[in-house]
């Protein structure tokens, strides 16, 4: 039994044809795994695994600095602003003051995906 072939519906684009591997070819593919499989290969995985996960948890804390710097550059950028805006002697402070707090949203936004990230994987670790 083989999964049908997909094309894309739009005809001003590329026709795109996928094909599937039959449930035949899947569970000869398993069985070859099952068979050649060997317990140092386990091991690997495992090395692997956790190597990832501290370069991950490396690259999250370095992230997480740098959105930190981020913000107290913008911070300052936008204090500086507020006192620009108030003596009212420069044009476009209001564009100046939207960009920088789109700005600190995107930071905050990045910060806190990369806490809740090396929090996870964290926990993963603990758990391993």
């Amino acid at each position: 039994m083989k999964a049908p072939v997909k094309h894309n519906a739009q005809s001003d684009h590329k026709k795109i044809k996928r094909k599937s591997k039959s449930i035949d070819e899947i569970n000869a593919l398993n069985r070859y795994i099952a068979d050649t499989w060997t317990p140092e290969m386990d091991e690997e995985i495992e090395r692997s695994t956790l190597q990832y996960r501290l370069d991950r948890c490396a690259k999250l804390a370095e992230e997480k600095a740098m959105c930190v710097a981020q913000r107290a550059q913008l911070t300052r950028d936008l204090k500086t602003a507020v006192g620009v805006k108030l003596r009212g002697d420069v044009q476009g402070v209001d564009d100046k003051l939207a960009q920088i707090r789109a700005a600190l949203a995107d930071v905050d936004l990045r910060e806190l995906n990369a806490v809740a990230e090396l929090r996870a994987i964290r926990a993963q670790l603990r758990q391993a």
